[in-house]
């Protein structure tokens, strides 16, 4: 019971403070950015306005949760070579949204549903 409180407390703990060594425009953009989507996630939930995204390849059902489209969007930044474009705050406010959901989704590795 222990360990599970300390990783509860240690690990975002971390995820946070790290970012902001490395820079601090990058750090607050992910804090902007986790904080932005925790507030519309919450809205959406209360609203339930908007449906889960699966895409159906097949018989194969793929859930695109908010990590996944986040990480697919820095990738494809990253791809294009816009990368240098992009502010660290912009680039921040990625992670964040990412880390959201990784942080308060029990099933975010759940990408292939039945």
């Amino acid at each position: 019971m222990k360990k599970k409180k300390i990783k509860k407390i240690f690990l975002p703990s971390v995820s946070f403070a790290f970012p902001l060594v490395l820079s601090t425009i990058f750090g607050i953009g992910v804090l902007f950015g986790y904080f932005w989507t925790n507030y519309f996630h919450k809205k959406i939930q209360k609203n339930s306005r908007i449906k889960a995204i699966v895409l159906k390849i097949g018989e194969l059902k793929i859930h695109l949760h908010h990590w996944l489209i986040g990480v697919l969007v820095f990738f494809l930044i990253c791809f294009l070579g816009l990368l240098d474009k992009f502010s660290p705050f912009y680039i921040g406010c990625i992670f964040g949204f990412i880390l959201h959901d990784i942080w308060t989704d029990r099933q975010w590795h759940k990408i292939f549903v039945k």
